[in-house]
């Protein structure tokens, strides 16, 4: 993410990270929460759960609905409108 094909230490990523956030002028967040953001922001901006599986790499798609099942409810909203109104 931040440096292209090169090997650097844990307190770099997260010294640059900082001093990101600092610019930003944004709320301080782990570097492990970036990973949970992004995937949020994918499943809300409508990507099928296999999609946000495959880029976080998780190992099946069940993984990745187990862990952010609580930010898809309104599928089942939908999905119960389109049976029984439509």
């Amino acid at each position: 993410m931040f440096f292209a094909n090169k090997r650097v230490s844990q307190t770099t990523i997260r010294r640059i990270m900082h001093e990101h956030i600092k610019i930003a002028d944004v709320s301080y967040i782990k570097f492990h929460g970036l990973r949970h953001s992004c995937a949020s922001r994918m499943i809300n901006a409508g990507l099928s759960p296999l999609l946000v599986s495959k880029h976080l790499r998780h190992a099946s798609v069940k993984e990745t609905l187990d862990t952010y099942s609580h930010i898809f409810p309104n599928e089942t909203v939908n999905m119960i409108d389109n049976i029984f109104i439509n």
